[in-house]
């Protein structure tokens, strides 16, 4: 019997994982790591083994990890949290035995970046360096854009409804041909629990919900909602990193606000892509090896919103499964 260990099981993500892990045809015995299982749906608590601990509490880890077939983590939150509570993880699953370790990424591929371009990313950077170099633990990293649940967000900025919710505004920066790799929150765990109970699969895996430019996005706005979005050009590449570090140097603390420029400006530059350009898709991403994963693109994401709606969506992921 597979058994399969989730830290983080509280967070939108890893209570999507645990869903998805539940209703393949073979379920797996889950194990939980927690720091308050109070928190945890009862749905989810009852069907499962909870171990509660810190981050940083290595032994806790190590109970936590003992009997595991693999563990997923879904961390999300300040960098310690990502490197150092990880890297907990991956010295427990070390000494336990436990012979892979699928990495909180789900993200763009950072892998070619240095220190301090896409900030955020040197965590993740750091720890598949570090599952490189650990004995006995194969990493699993789990690739998928940028969520598209976030990219239509008011947080990301892309998408300005009208407060009418009859129309809207796509705003972008470059000039407009540069595409937009996403998958949903949905999918992604989906994607997870596959690869997690997938004994052959190692490193570095690619899936993708959809991957469009600005113009492709508003022509299925127009498809799925029946109008055109106004287009709002903010400017070119070099523009945006111009932007992106005056609003950081003028108010460093004020990390929100520039945040989602960042993320903007290295999936736009090409250099975070998973399909990188020229690349055929289907060699480059695994999507077809799990062809039960029903894959949401732009269109059937917008299928499930109002235009209204998509900019809050990110805020309610899982709450329509009741999750």
């Amino acid at each position: 019997m597979v058994t399969v260990g989730i830290a983080g099981a509280t967070g939108k993500l890893g209570r999507l994982v645990a869903a998805a892990l539940l209703r393949l045809p073979s379920p797996p015995t889950l194990r939980l790591y927690v720091r308050d299982a109070n928190k945890l749906p009862s749905w989810l608590s009852s069907a499962a083994t909870v171990i509660t601990g810190e981050a940083d509490d290595r032994a806790a880890a190590l109970k936590f990890a003992q009997g595991c077939s693999v563990i997923i983590c879904t961390y999300l939150g300040p960098d310690q949290l990502m490197e150092d509570g990880q890297k907990v993880l991956i010295d427990a699953c070390a000494e336990a035995g436990v012979p892979r370790y699928v990495a909180s990424d789900y993200t763009v591929d950072y892998r070619p970046l240095k220190d301090g371009e896409l900030f955020p990313k040197d965590p993740m950077r750091h720890v598949y360096q570090y599952c490189q170099e650990k004995q006995g633990v194969e990493g699993v990293h789990v690739m998928i854009g940028a969520f598209m649940d976030t990219w239509w967000s008011s947080f990301f900025g892309a998408w300005a409804p009208h407060e009418d919710g009859k129309g809207g505004t796509l705003r972008y920066w470059g000039n407009g041909d540069e595409v937009w790799e996403v998958s949903s929150y949905e999918n992604t765990a989906e994607w997870i629990a596959r690869v997690a109970v997938d004994e052959g699969v190692k490193g570095v895996v690619k899936f993708l919900g959809d991957r469009k430019n600005i113009h492709e996005i508003a022509a299925a706005m127009k498809a799925v909602y029946g109008f055109t979005p106004a287009l709002e050009p903010l400017g070119s590449a070099a523009d945006l990193h111009a932007a992106m570090h005056a609003k950081r140097d003028a108010d460093p603390a004020n990390y929100y606000a520039y945040l989602p420029m960042w993320y903007q400006y290295y999936m736009l530059n090409g250099s975070t892509l998973l399909v990188p350009h020229g690349a055929d898709a289907d060699k480059e991403l695994m999507n077809k090896k799990y062809p039960d994963v029903k894959v949401v693109g732009y269109e059937e994401y917008m299928k499930m919103y109002s235009p209204k709606e998509l900019s809050g969506a990110m805020m309610g992921v899982g709450e329509k499964a009741g999750l």
